[in-house]
């Protein structure tokens, strides 16, 4: 059976020489970051998380602007070979954080899967074993996934990596499935407490997600740009996006939950773009998270 971390790193291997493809979202994302506010403080500092084969930044102005800048990610080849392709093997201000699982529960959903393969014929699974959905060990885990370092970054920025972390969640459980939800909900939080825990008070965090793409939206392929925020507001209520990647039930979560709303200065919904892939045409977004100034 293919390992969970063996898919992420099959992705990255498909878009590793796909950077002209990236072309247009990555400049909605160097926009992004290079117009945050803590960019523009002294010798800022910026973390990565999903940075992957780097095609998402132009990685040689982000180290002209930052004093250091974190590469986070699970795949380490990919993130070595981005290095190569863009002559910054090691640059005095990069420092590379890989492999490093930010789900913190990739190990015990291989457990799972062993013990219990998904049988596409079958029924949606229920409990067994003694395990109710509340007592699942991998919550746990979840709940305390380390910082990938002990030191927080003026800027702190998600890149499509959530929605990449919870498809290795519907790849151990199947959907439907009682465990999924949960599972689900509590790898969505960490990440954002994780993304808050990173960022340094007053600093800038960025959550950018890939939200839906044209294989259930076909729209998405000739919808007028300036109309995107109509086509995400009627795509969410008709329920047509990737598991756990609702922005507006993330924006909500933010304001709401204690453990984030706590640490938050401001909050705000960058207007959604398009991003075309191969065949598939993907509708992403950005939330821009201004740290107060706590601790």
């Amino acid at each position: 059976m293919k390992r969970l971390a063996d898919f992420q790193r099959g992705n990255n291997q498909k878009t590793e020489h796909a950077w002209d493809e990236f072309t247009s979202h990555r400049q909605r994302v160097m926009d992004i970051l290079l117009r945050s506010p803590a960019a523009a403080s002294e010798n800022p500092t910026l973390a990565l998380l999903g940075y992957g084969n780097g095609n998402d930044v132009e990685l040689s102005r982000l180290v002209e602007r930052f004093s250091a800048v974190h590469l986070v990610d699970l795949d380490a080849e990919a993130v070595q070979a981005s290095l190569t392709r863009s002559g910054l093997v090691n640059h005095p201000r990069l420092a590379v954080n890989a492999p490093v699982d930010l789900s913190g529960i990739l190990s015990e959903l291989e457990r799972w899967r062993a013990s219990h393969p998904l049988n596409s014929t079958s029924s949606p699974p229920s409990p067994v074993d003694g395990t109710t959905v509340e007592e699942m060990p991998w919550l746990n885990l979840a709940a305390q996934s380390p910082l990938p370092f002990m030191h927080s970054c003026e800027v702190t920025a998600s890149l499509c990596v959530l929605t990449q972390m919870i498809d290795s969640v519907v790849a151990t459980f199947g959907d439907p499935s009682p465990y999924l939800l949960p599972t689900v909900q509590a790898v969505r939080l960490r990440h954002l407490e994780m993304l808050l825990e990173l960022t340094s008070p007053s600093g800038t965090a960025v959550f950018v997600t890939d939200v839906v793409s044209s294989s259930t939206a076909p729209e998405l392929t000739t919808w007028d740009e300036t109309a995107l925020p109509d086509l995400l507001m009627q795509l969410v209520r008709a329920r047509n996006f990737f598991t756990g990647a609702n922005p507006f039930a993330i924006l909500n979560q933010l304001k709401t939950t204690a453990t984030l709303a706590s640490r938050i200065q401001s909050i705000h919904l960058v207007a959604p773009w398009r991003w075309q892939m191969g065949s598939r045409v993907y509708l992403v977004t950005a939330i821009v998270i201004q740290r107060n100034d706590l601790a």
